[in-house]
């Protein structure tokens, strides 16, 4: 079985490490052959790829010429599972199902945009981060696409709520967590971790995560 695995996530953060975790994965089983396309200048097996920060163009001649590219590479494939940012963005799943005519499965990453009572907080935070986040990423143009795709997979149950409304609701619908490092990383001493973040060892540190 062949799968190409391909992403518009623009960058070179959580998601696009979960996909390349995703394909030395799935390489590991010899009945299944794997390629990856992206919109990043460097490929995902690129041992530079993490190490300097890659944003893409963000205009739509970067997103026509990936579209073209896996149309044109579509026939040498089974499966193409497509990483997208937002279900605000399924209309470009449908695109590629039309143009491949190959099973296709949608991956979104992240969720819905649904605190709109926090919204002037995140504007004031980051106005033109937020503000594309919300005028693509909401509930409106999820419900707008009409979701040719085969199968869509989301990694929690609550983003598997907001699509209800949508009719991603008549396709098969996944919860699949994010796939954890193929391998486990190394863990600093405590001693270690103050000395690099410049941290005295006498100094309460609290953390959060979410």
């Amino acid at each position: 079985m062949r799968i190409l695995l391909t992403s518009l996530t623009p960058d070179n953060g959580g998601p696009l490490k979960s996909l390349v975790n995703l394909m030395k994965t799935l390489r590991t089983l010899p009945e299944i052959r794997v390629d990856s396309m992206t919109l990043l200048p460097e490929d995902l097996e690129s041992p530079t790829l993490f190490e300097r920060k890659v944003v893409a163009s963000r205009n739509p001649a970067a997103l026509a010429h990936l579209l073209r590219r896996i149309a044109a590479r579509a026939p040498a494939y089974d499966l193409i599972q497509v990483h997208l940012p937002s279900p605000g963005l399924a209309v470009i799943g449908d695109l590629i199902k039309l143009l491949t005519r190959r099973a296709v499965v949608i991956v979104f990453d992240t969720q819905l945009v649904d605190q709109w009572r926090s919204a002037p907080l995140y504007l004031w935070s980051d106005f033109r981060y937020f503000f594309r986040r919300m005028l693509i990423s909401n509930v409106l143009m999820a419900t707008a696409a009409p979701y040719l795709a085969d199968a869509y997979i989301v990694s929690s149950r609550y983003q598997l709520q907001q699509l209800r409304y949508t009719l991603a609701r008549r396709r098969r619908l996944s919860v699949i967590p994010n796939i954890p490092f193929v391998e486990e990383p190394a863990r600093p001493s405590m001693a270690s971790a103050r000395a690099t973040l410049g941290v005295p060892p006498d100094v309460p540190v609290v953390s959060y995560i979410g």
